[in-house]
């Protein structure tokens, strides 16, 4: 971009980069005069102004490719702007969960347990699940609760929307659990995942296994890592693994709320806590194995619980007080 100050007859010019954009300014005392539609300077500084110009054009039309061709984390403006409202949850009344927005995901996806050697049960109880004074309670419990065969010492829950969608901004009003071994989430998979007992699946839309579904982890936090939050998206170019990752640190993760956000365009996804951006994944190549999507997500809510659990835990639960959607 070329600009021209003239209140205080500054030139300046902006050479984009990939990693960096960089502004080169001349100070030139010259009054700047237009006749006949050409601008009068001394052929010293004309020289050099063409000659940034052309640096302008050159970076312009010549842009470097990285060397790792999965994750590019640069501060890019985001290009869309997503102020539509098109789905919501305000929690506003008081009770169970709204089963026309939400779906208790309780199967265990092998019959035996949950992945990560996870030792809660999920259950659609309001003892883990219930709305009060305007909040979602997402509520991990130490007890011995047994379904499926199987009888565990925890209790939690996972929500699936009932809602997909592609491209746009999810904001996440939240307060998080605290305790070792505890880890809330909230977090997108592909529609078409193919997990025995996920909402979408039981209806029909299971064609893809993961990680090729895509996954977008918009907020982790890890009890053994008290305030770190992190974002991170699973792809077939990372083999499923937390590769591409990125985190701020929140001091008032499990005292306040704040709100978590992803702003998903066409190019890249950018992550954020109160509009501070912490982690933006645009990998240079864009295919199956590096960008998984191009299809609609679903919005996932959970407390899990890992076996570094601390024996004194009892109860914790994590807050919400909305669940916006823009495009």
């Amino acid at each position: 971009m070329f600009v021209i100050n003239n209140p205080i007859d500054l030139y300046k010019f902006e050479l984009p980069n990939l990693k960096t954009t960089k502004a080169y300014r001349m100070k030139i005392s010259e009054q700047i005069e237009l006749s006949n539609k050409t601008a009068r300077l001394p052929w010293n500084k004309l020289v050099i102004c063409l000659f940034a110009l052309c640096l302008t054009i050159y970076a312009c039309k010549s842009p470097t490719s990285p060397a790792n061709d999965t994750e590019v984390n640069e501060d890019i403006a985001i290009d869309e702007d997503f102020d539509n409202l098109i789905w919501s949850d305000e929690f506003d009344m008081d009770g169970a969960i709204d089963t026309a927005k939400w779906f208790h995901q309780t199967r265990l996806p092998n019959g035996q347990s949950w992945y990560n050697g996870e030792l809660q049960h999920y259950t659609d109880r309001t003892d883990n699940t219930i709305v009060e004074d305007g909040l979602l309670k997402i509520i991990a419990k130490k007890e011995a609760y047994t379904d499926q065969g199987q009888t565990k010492q925890y209790t939690s829950a996972r929500l699936n929307s009932k809602f997909v969608f592609q491209k746009g901004r999810v904001e996440i009003r939240a307060k998080l659990p605290i305790g070792e071994g505890t880890w809330p989430a909230i977090w997108m998979l592909g529609q078409n995942i193919t997990e025995n007992g996920a909402y979408w699946y039981n209806l029909g839309y299971g064609t893809t296994p993961w990680p090729a579904c895509g996954e977008i982890d918009i907020m982790e936090h890890w009890g053994t890592n008290q305030n770190q939050i992190k974002s991170a998206t699973h792809t077939p170019s990372s083999s499923g693994a937390t590769l591409n990752s990125g985190g701020q640190t929140i001091a008032t993760a499990s005292t306040a709320f704040h709100v978590y956000a992803l702003d998903w365009t066409d190019q890249q996804l950018v992550f954020s806590v109160d509009d501070v951006v912490h982690y933006t994944y645009n990998p240079s190549t864009k295919n199956s194995s590096t960008w998984p999507f191009t299809a609609p997500h679903y919005l996932l809510m959970n407390v899990a619980i890992q076996p570094s659990i601390e024996p004194e835990y009892t109860s914790s639960a994590m807050e919400i007080d909305y669940v916006r959607v823009y495009q």
